[in-house]
Protein backbone atom coordinates (compact mmCIF):
# COMPACT_ATOMS: atom_id res chain seq x y z
CA UNK A 1 0.00 0.00 0.00
CA UNK A 2 1.05 3.32 -0.92
CA UNK A 3 0.89 6.30 1.12
CA UNK A 4 0.12 10.19 0.07
CA UNK A 5 -0.01 12.84 2.93
CA UNK A 6 -0.94 16.39 2.92
CA UNK A 7 1.33 18.30 5.03
CA UNK A 8 -1.18 20.93 6.13
CA UNK A 9 -1.92 20.17 9.33
CA UNK A 10 0.39 20.61 12.79
CA UNK A 11 3.00 17.89 11.46
CA UNK A 12 5.82 18.84 8.71
CA UNK A 13 6.73 17.02 5.68
CA UNK A 14 9.90 15.72 7.21
CA UNK A 15 7.44 13.95 9.89
CA UNK A 16 5.18 12.71 7.79
CA UNK A 17 7.81 11.16 5.73
CA UNK A 18 9.02 9.89 8.53
CA UNK A 19 5.87 8.16 9.58
CA UNK A 20 5.83 6.00 6.42
CA UNK A 21 4.42 8.31 3.93
CA UNK A 22 5.63 7.43 0.41
CA UNK A 23 5.03 11.05 -0.91
CA UNK A 24 4.12 14.05 0.70
CA UNK A 25 2.29 16.85 -0.84
CA UNK A 26 2.11 20.21 0.35
CA UNK A 27 -1.46 20.94 -0.12
CA UNK A 28 -4.22 19.91 -2.76
CA UNK A 29 -4.38 22.99 -4.31
CA UNK A 30 -2.11 21.37 -7.63
CA UNK A 31 -5.02 18.71 -8.97
CA UNK A 32 -2.83 17.38 -11.43
CA UNK A 33 -0.15 16.25 -8.69
CA UNK A 34 -3.21 14.71 -6.63
CA UNK A 35 -4.21 12.46 -9.51
CA UNK A 36 -1.01 11.24 -10.08
CA UNK A 37 -0.17 10.48 -7.03
CA UNK A 38 -3.80 8.52 -5.97
CA UNK A 39 -3.69 6.78 -9.51
CA UNK A 40 -0.02 6.06 -9.92
CA UNK A 41 0.66 2.42 -10.37
CA UNK A 42 2.29 0.69 -6.89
Amino acid sequence: MRVVAVATGSEDAAALRSAGAHLVLPDLCDTGAVLRAVLAPE
